[in-house]
């Protein structure tokens, strides 16, 4: 009689949860955009020495909203936060952005009420993050490797497909 009693709570949660109605994707009802920044945002650490030395976050832009699909050019807004350092500035920490081993076209940094900011759902509140646009690489190539590098700390990739 006791092993009945134990399972009565796993048969009620299990007819409880089937009562539900809601799906994940009804949260993003309101802004698709930010559903879609979910699926396209990326994270990666940099480790020196078995320490994080910082966090990078990359959003590819193309695969979340039309006014990005350019060909022309390929659209990420990355953001980067460096473990116990007071300011996360991509240029002056001395970083190499580069994707396919392109240098960017043009990188600009974001202020932390941007528009562009607001779609991204993934975000760290300490990190900078910057608009960054690259010349449109070859159709052929399906692989897109954005890949951040410290002279000392070292590198990181992170890999989206296009």
């Amino acid at each position: 009689m006791n092993k009945y009693y134990s399972l009565l709570p796993i048969f009620l949660i299990m007819v409880l949860s089937g009562c539900s109605s809601k799906t994940s994707m009804e949260y993003f009802t309101k802004n698709p955009e930010s559903a879609l920044s979910v699926q396209y945002t990326k994270k990666r650490d940099i480790l020196h020495n078995n320490e994080v030395k910082a966090m990078i976050f990359a959003t590819y832009l193309n695969k979340i909203s039309t006014k990005y699909e350019n060909e022309k050019l390929n659209s990420f807004i990355v953001g980067i936060h460096y473990a116990n350092v007071d300011n996360n500035d991509l240029i002056e920490n001395r970083f190499l952005l580069t994707l396919n081993e392109e240098a960017p076209l043009s990188l600009v940094k974001l202020k932390e009420d941007s528009d562009f900011l607001k779609n991204i759902s993934l975000k760290n509140k300490w990190a900078s993050y910057y608009l960054v646009h690259f010349k449109n690489i070859d159709d052929q190539v399906k692989n897109l490797n954005l890949k951040l590098t410290h002279p000392v700390w070292g590198q990181t990739i992170i890999k989206f497909l296009k």
